[in-house]
């Protein structure tokens, strides 16, 4: 853990060309976050990539100098002041709030550095009447009928948890595995819920460590499409989908559609972070007007 990946020949890729280049440091473990590392990669300038686990590591390209492990604040801000990066982008999930606040504040101890936010847009293409509803909830757990099925907002995973303890009908989970234990509150638990994880060892770990059966584990890497997404509920049985607002690079439509197409009710644990970003064009935009700048 906390290691950093190199070519076999040793060193970091292009390190003997690196004196007097620009040198960046991206937090990715995101669609957004290979995008860019695959983008930048390309471009005049050092990189350094810095993801939580070594799955993450496996989703980028092999020229890429990468990072595994978890960092809290102050082992971020040990990382910036051995990297000394002129540049730092957080391309981390919209709902790592943790991880953005960390990076944040670690940032804030040096001046100089240019700190960007890559944020992932929400709700793309899922239709005005349902992006107003996400955006401009009544309440804090609120319903609407859209088409066959039902869309319900709330505000995190122990809100989900209490909404579904009023409810019966087995459940797709397709949150992840970092707040899986919140579910486990759930009466009949183990037989209601379908998790749908990522084929990592840490995910499935977490699955075991609930007592879920492996029939009702789906480990695989998304985005899922709207066929995938029905095809699951239909096999599951299940009449609740819980999902987060990934955005388009999350698969988020295609859950919503496949949701109410079968009938069946959406969950949607809204975003937490309100800050300000960019979106991925323009991060690319600001880092190649970055790398032409003089020092």
């Amino acid at each position: 853990m906390g290691e950093t990946r190199a070519k076999k020949s040793g060193g970091r890729p292009g390190e003997k060309k690196e004196v007097g280049r620009k040198k960046l440091l991206l937090f990715g473990g995101t669609t957004e976050g290979r995008l860019l590392a695959e983008y930048i990669s390309g471009l005049d300038c050092r990189l350094l990539v810095c993801v939580a686990t070594e799955y993450g590591r496996e989703l980028l390209p092999e020229q890429v100098a990468v990072r595994a492990g978890r960092l809290d604040a102050d082992g971020i801000q040990k990382l910036i002041k051995e990297e000394n990066p002129g540049m730092i982008i957080d391309a981390t999930h919209p709902y790592a709030t943790e991880a953005t606040e960390n990076i944040r504040t670690a940032c804030t101890a040096f001046a100089g550095v240019r700190y960007l936010r890559c944020m992932r847009e929400a709700a793309g293409g899922i239709g005005k009447e349902a992006v107003s509803f996400l955006k401009n909830p009544e309440k804090l757990e609120q319903r609407k009928a859209l088409d066959k099925g039902e869309l319900v907002c709330v505000p995190d995973a122990d809100a989900a948890v209490r909404w579904l303890s009023g409810r019966n009908g087995n459940v797709l989970l397709t949150t992840g595995s970092k707040e899986l234990a919140a579910y486990s509150r759930l009466k009949d638990y183990k037989s209601r819920l379908y998790v749908r994880v990522l084929p990592a060892s840490l995910s499935l770990e977490a699955c075991r460590k609930l007592g879920i059966d492996e029939s009702h584990i789906i480990a695989a890497q998304g985005p899922f499409s709207e066929e995938m997404n029905r095809a699951q509920l239909k096999r599951y049985h299940c009449s609740i989908l819980v999902t987060k607002d990934g955005g388009a690079a999350g698969g988020f439509k295609e859950k919503l559609r496949a949701a109410w197409a079968e009938g069946a009710c959406a969950v949607v644990i809204q975003r937490p972070d309100k800050g300000k970003g960019f979106s991925l064009e323009e991060v690319k935009r600001q880092v190649r007007e970055w790398i032409k700048q003089g020092d």
